[in-house]
């Protein structure tokens, strides 16, 4: 499976990062100024990224955006889910003919 853009970058900085303990912290004091160096360009203002440096007792998820236009509607979730529920093996569930 080929990279994004984005995963690609991620891993160079991080790479990088692990390398360089001075790009490390600049990483770190300054994440939008450090990656538009290394991109050779600005990201727009709007933007803010936060750099965490994970311990061995704090770790860190990170949850992608939700794009709302790829989120199913409560009918379209019905449909797909079957529109009915079965607790056990009996031919007759609820929803389902």
């Amino acid at each position: 499976m080929e990279l994004s853009a984005r995963d690609q970058i991620t891993e160079r900085l991080v790479a990088e990062a692990q390398r360089n303990p001075e790009f490390r912290q600049r990483l770190l004091a300054d994440p939008n100024g450090t990656i538009s160096e290394v991109l050779g360009a600005s990201l727009p203002e709007s933007v803010s990224i936060r750099v965490v440096e994970a311990t061995p007792t704090h770790q860190y998820l990170v949850l992608p955006m939700v794009d709302p236009a790829n989120e199913l509607s409560d009918m379209e979730l019905e449909e797909v889910a079957g529109g009915g529920v079965c607790w056990d093996t009996r031919p007759m569930c609820w929803g389902t003919d």
